[in-house]
């Protein structure tokens, strides 16, 4: 079998006509969540994790990922984050529910 490169790749194919591959941002998404909460000093992990793909995003187009805590409670973390273009254009959007981790867990983590 010959190996041609058609510039059709999903994550950097010029010729791509459908623009980058959404699970990337359903990754990053994900890590914008954990991330907020880490940044409230807490370890916590993804239990749940629900994404909506809204628009695909050309190659070289850039995408501000932000997420917020919804709610704490004694065991976790309910959060949401979306992903937009510059003109606003939400791509995804996101919602988890994080466990929060302790003990020999959360050092293994750190």
């Amino acid at each position: 079998m010959e190996f041609q490169d058609d510039q059709r790749c999903f994550v950097c194919g010029k010729h791509n006509p459908h623009g980058l591959h959404l699970d990337f941002e359903a990754e990053i998404l994900d890590e914008c969540m954990v991330n907020t909460v880490w940044l409230r000093g807490m370890t916590a992990v993804t239990a749940h994790f629900e994404v909506r793909l809204r628009h695909p995003v050309r190659l070289g187009e850039r995408v501000t990922f932000r997420a917020q805590v919804v709610r704490e409670s004694g065991r976790g973390f309910e959060v949401e984050s979306h992903a937009e273009l510059d003109d606003g254009t939400v791509v995804a959007e996101g919602k988890a529910l994080l466990v929060k981790v302790a003990g020999e867990a959360k050092r293994l983590l750190s």
